[in-house]
């Protein structure tokens, strides 16, 4: 049956990435408003500890993380962390607002590679109203490879869409990166849906959040923050996770034992003893998409909204 995860690897042992074992780390800063300086400055600080102290294959930032204007993708904006992925041999995932046209955008995932390469990747699916304004949607991106895992990207708050990650997860997806921008009570909603989406879909979840410094200034009781790395195993849902302040943190997510989760279903499970101790089971495998064609359909008339709804992220 499935291990335990594996602990760092000690001298005489195989290296991490032998045991598909991938170091990640996620970036929780604190982002002013229109400060492009000071939230790159504040990015790039957390960043090199980040990679100092832990030494990640995997670095996943927030979205939007100079929080004002637009960016080209591959564009000088992204240079600096692009020498530092460089650097410390590693991949970088973040989200900014892409220039598309003169008058238009995308909010779009970044990805350097260890070679210091830039390029877009996903963008943003379901646009917030105050997005729409100069920003148009994206479309479902592609999986990449980040060493041997195969991954997803959904932006901030298409992970409250569960189509979206479930999507990925059937192409194949092994971790699914969350760059969010998500303040007040939605803070709420990240710490539950994140490691949900991890269970139901069997995947890895890093969900890298930024705090808004004047929001959490003005409103000290509401949640901010709250990024985290989640598990798709039972006994061990919550790998890490931070809470308010500006942070760093880190996990190690043992794709050797998901591959064994995966290739268990469920009666191989059972027959290894107690159900209620059941780590984990190949679930996608027994699912019956003939049942499921009314997730596609329009939302009948009577669940409509015809309410505005409001955003903290900046794209002006």
């Amino acid at each position: 049956m499935l291990r335990p995860r594996q602990a760092e690897s000690k001298p005489g042992t195989p290296a991490l990435h032998q045991l598909r074992i991938l170091k990640a780390c996620a970036i929780q800063p604190r982002l002013r408003r229109r400060d492009r300086e000071h939230n790159l400055a504040r990015v790039l600080e957390l960043t090199e500890r980040a990679l100092r102290e832990f030494r990640p294959h995997l670095v996943v930032l927030p979205n939007y993380i100079f929080q004002t204007g637009r960016d080209t993708v591959p564009g000088p904006a992204l240079n600096p962390l692009a020498r530092l992925a460089v650097a410390h041999d590693c991949h970088m995932v973040g989200g900014v607002a892409r220039i598309t046209s003169p008058e238009r955008g995308e909010n779009s995932a970044f990805f350097i590679t260890p070679q210091g390469e830039v390029s877009s990747w996903q963008s943003k699916l379901h646009l917030l109203s105050s997005e729409q304004r100069r920003l148009d949607p994206g479309l479902p991106g592609e999986l990449r490879p980040i060493l041997f895992a195969q991954t997803g990207c959904v932006l901030c708050n298409d992970i409250f869409y569960p189509e979206v990650a479930r999507g990925l997860a059937l192409e194949g997806a092994e971790v699914i990166l969350v760059p969010s921008a998500v303040a007040g009570l939605g803070v709420k909603a990240l710490e539950i849906i994140c490691p949900a989406r991890a269970l139901e879909n069997q995947v890895f979840i890093i969900n890298a959040n930024m705090i808004p410094e004047e929001a959490s200034r003005e409103h000290p009781a509401l949640p901010f923050g709250a990024s985290g790395i989640y598990s798709p195993f039972s006994d061990e849902m919550i790998l890490a996770r931070a809470g308010g302040e500006e942070t760093v943190i880190t996990a190690l997510l043992d794709l050797e034992s998901r591959d064994e989760m995966m290739a268990t279903s469920e009666s191989m499970a059972a027959e290894h003893g107690d159900r209620a101790q059941i780590r984990g089971f190949n679930m996608l495998s027994g699912r019956r998409p003939q049942l499921y064609g009314t997730i596609t359909r329009e939302v009948c008339p009577r669940q409509q909204c015809v309410n505005d709804p409001t955003s903290t992220e900046l794209i002006e």
